[in-house]
């Protein structure tokens, strides 16, 4: 007897992005994305962050910029940098401020002062979004902030079930404006639509699914 081939399509694997990252990291980025060095040092890419040396902030700024790929380590001390990757990086928010953790303002400190700018005109953002997008509302200033670094909200396109959807552009991540939250992760499918490694996400899985199903 042969096989009846399902009616259902098949559904998009979901998974999870951070699309909040640690402003130390956020902060390398920014320095890469401006100067784009071919590499740094690690006494160099401290004073950017205006961080000590030695502690566990440093440790995760140097895994995670690693584990992105923004960071290569070419010998002891010495790291290639990737400038796509900082690019991208720099799409993100920045969060994350350790207790008691010393910061050198002298540093760099345009780059701490652009981070805190970016994450309260997010927050702003999201706020008036979470409020019910008031038309005689709209933080005009926050926004222009958030488009200041490349972030693009109200863009609209064609889900995979086919119906419009407003979202706002993180570079490769296309985020659904709606139930918007302050959390650091969002959930993901592959969005090849919009070029290659974009992806489609939402704050909610349930949110992420009503736009991967045709409505009967």
């Amino acid at each position: 007897m042969a096989l009846q081939a399902s009616s259902e399509a098949p559904t998009a694997r979901i998974y999870t992005e951070k699309f909040k990252i640690s402003i130390y990291l956020w902060m390398l980025a920014r320095h890469i994305q401006l100067n784009r060095p071919m590499g740094l040092s690690r006494s160099a890419i401290l004073e950017i962050v205006g961080l000590e040396g030695g502690g566990l902030t440093e440790l995760r700024l140097f895994h995670e910029a690693i584990r992105y790929g923004m960071l290569r380590r070419e010998e002891k001390g010495f790291y290639l940098t990737d400038y796509e990757v900082a690019d991208t990086l720099v799409h993100r928010i920045p969060i994350g401020i350790v207790e008691g953790q010393y910061i050198d303002h002298s540093a760099e400190s345009k780059l701490w002062r652009e981070a805190l700018r970016l994450r309260h005109a997010w927050a702003d953002f999201v706020k008036w979004v979470r409020a019910g997008m008031s038309p005689t509302e709209i933080p005009l200033e926050s926004i222009a902030v958030v488009e200041s670094y490349g972030i693009k909200p109200f863009v609209e396109v064609k889900a995979p079930n086919g119906q419009m959807v407003y979202t706002t552009q993180l570079k490769d991540i296309y985020l659904i404006t709606r139930r918007l939250s302050n959390g650091p992760f969002v959930y993901c499918i592959d969005f090849p639509e919009q070029g290659q490694g974009a992806k489609l996400c939402a704050v909610k899985k349930k949110v992420l699914r009503l736009y991967l199903v045709p409505q009967p």
